[in-house]
């Protein structure tokens, strides 16, 4: 693996990026993300996006199938939820007519966690990328119909696109075994003109614009289901609040890692679940040091 191309910011770095909020500020101001996220399968993944409200985005609004929506609501009382018209438990065109009015609104825009894959979720996501102007986050199934459509992103308007694939999702992406993590985040980037987060125990933040930004610091604490639906909130409010493609998944990558090594301080690194990393974002942010 060609790790030696990519290079590490300093914590200093990373402080300088976090977007505190003005005292004037209101919370339009501090970015609109808007989460599209669920399914009746896993209600879960739509909560744990919520994270995108601990980095900071002012109005977070969550859209999910109806038959997750309670499950939702009873996990976030600050953010609304909408209920959007379902097929069998996923989002479909239907659904479409429920989340347009926000998209217009939004500032960041999150795709994919516990879509589930169907027929109905892929027809849903061919029209939805096609209405997308802002930047736009694809997570876990927006990732595999991609793959399954690659040309699907040629269709979408914003021009700010990250893509966050662990391992199995970048072999469907690229449509082979993965042989460099460098150099296939490096096609990847090329093939979908995007920003692309290889996620693993090393983690590297691709952009065709720039050189490789490498994570060799991660733990094993976030080796769970969910912990990737957390950092796609992260990294999707950090787009909401203005910052470039490769600095919102650069800091969220670093908050995330940190946030759950401070977790696994508290609770070992055998028992931290992914609410456990949201709860210590806050605490790494606090402990950056300018």
């Amino acid at each position: 693996m060609d790790s030696t191309r990519a290079v590490e910011r300093s914590e200093q770095d990373y402080a300088a990026l976090v977007p505190h909020p003005r005292p004037d500020t209101n919370k339009y101001d501090r970015g609109v993300c808007l989460i599209i996220a669920g399914s009746a399968s896993y209600p879960g993944a739509a909560a744990l996006c919520s994270a995108a409200s601990r980095c900071g985005a002012g109005y977070v609004r969550l859209c999910t199938p109806a038959s997750a929506a309670e499950a939702a609501r009873a996990h976030l009382a600050s953010v609304p939820v909408t209920a959007c018209a379902e097929e069998a438990g996923t989002f479909c065109l239907e659904s479409l007519a429920d989340i347009e009015p926000y998209l217009s609104r939004a500032d960041a825009i999150v795709c994919g966690p516990g879509w589930t894959d169907t027929p109905a979720v892929e027809a849903f996501c061919a029209e939805l990328i096609g209405c997308i102007e802002a930047p736009v986050l694809l997570d876990a199934d927006a990732l595999n119909v991609t793959a399954a459509d690659p040309d699907l992103l040629r269709s979408c308007p914003s021009q700010v696109r990250v893509l966050t694939p662990h391992a199995k999702e970048a072999e469907r992406l690229l449509g082979r075994p993965l042989d460099d993590s460098v150099a296939d985040g490096e096609e990847l980037a090329r093939t979908f003109a995007a920003t692309v987060i290889m996620k693993g125990a090393d983690s590297y933040i691709i952009d065709s614009a720039q050189a490789p930004i490498g994570f060799f610091d991660g733990t094993a604490a976030l080796a769970k289901a969910g912990t990737g639906d957390v950092l796609a909130g992260m990294v999707g409010a950090l787009l909401s609040q203005g910052l470039s493609a490769v600095d919102a998944a650069s800091l969220g990558v670093f908050l995330h890692a940190r946030a759950a090594s401070l977790a696994a301080e508290r609770l070992s690194d055998v028992s931290v679940m992914p609410e456990d990393v949201i709860e210590s974002v806050g605490p790494a942010i606090l402990g950056l040091k300018g």
